[in-house]
Parts: C-alpha cells; sequence; structure tokens
C-alpha cells in the first residue's frame, strides 16, 4: 500500500510540475505571439484553465497521498527539515488555490484573470514547490 502511495504522489507531483511549467511556457510564447494576432486569446485562456484544473488535481492528490504516507509511517515525519518542507507545501497549496480561485472569479464575472497577479502566483507556487522538493530530498535521505 505504501508503494502505492508513493506511485501517486510522484505522479502528481510530475503531473503539477508540468501544468506549472506548461502554463508558464504558455504565458510566455503568448504574450509575444499576441501582438501579431497569431494566437487565439480563447485557446490561450481554454488552455490555461486546463492546466490550471490539472495543478489543482495534481496537488490535492500530493497532499492526500502525501497524509497517507505519514498517517501509515509517522516516523517520516521527524526532524526540522521535514517541517520546512511542510511549510513549503503549505506556501505551494495556498498558492495553487489562489491562482484556482483567480480563475473562478474570472470566469463568473465573464473576465479574464489579472495577468499580473496570476503571473505572481504561479511564480510562488513554482518557487515553493522546487523548496519543497529539495526539502524533501533532504528530509528523507
Amino acid at each position: 500500500m505504501f508503494e502505492l502511495l508513493k506511485t501517486i504522489h510522484l505522479l502528481s507531483l510530475y503531473a503539477g510540475g508540468g501544468a506549472a511549467i506548461g502554463s508558464a511556457v504558455l504565458a510566455a510564447r503568448a504574450g509575444t505571439a499576441a501582438g501579431d494576432g497569431s494566437v487565439s486569446p480563447r485557446f490561450v485562456a481554454g488552455t490555461m484553465a486546463a492546466l490550471g484544473r490539472i495543478g489543482l488535481v495534481a496537488i490535492l492528490a500530493i497532499w492526500a497521498s502525501g497524509l497517507a504516507m505519514v498517517w501509515r509511517e509517522p516516523f517520516l515525519a521527524g526532524g526540522w527539515v521535514y517541517w520546512i518542507k511542510l511549510l513549503g507545501a503549505v506556501v505551494a497549496l495556498l498558492a495553487v488555490l489562489a491562482l484556482a480561485r483567480e480563475r473562478w472569479a474570472a470566469a463568473r464575472s465573464g473576465s479574464t484573470p489579472e495577468p499580473a497577479r496570476m503571473k505572481l502566483l504561479g511564480q510562488v507556487a513554482m518557487a515553493a514547490t522546487i523548496a519543497t522538493v529539495i526539502f524533501a530530498v533532504i528530509a528523507f535521505n
């Protein structure tokens, strides 16, 4: 069972990381292509929304599988490095939830999310995720 939880945890990390990197690349490429009209804003918005949903589901799966692993093996939650890792994971979760809230609020109002806020939240989520992975490697080594 523990191996299944770890597999779900890692696959979710890959899916979330892929969605985050895909969103960043799409945002950068769409920004440069917006001036010449070669990219449909509707296509970009739809793709960003899909990547956002993938990221949200991934981070929720990471949290569920991570908590289940610690519940099954409580010794995993030992040491200060683990708690720093957990702090990074909380920041990443809050940033992803804020990104989702921004998308949902914009969809309800029929507008688009504010690009500067979305960029900042995306950068916070990415930095927190990178820090979390670094501290996880140290904690579980």
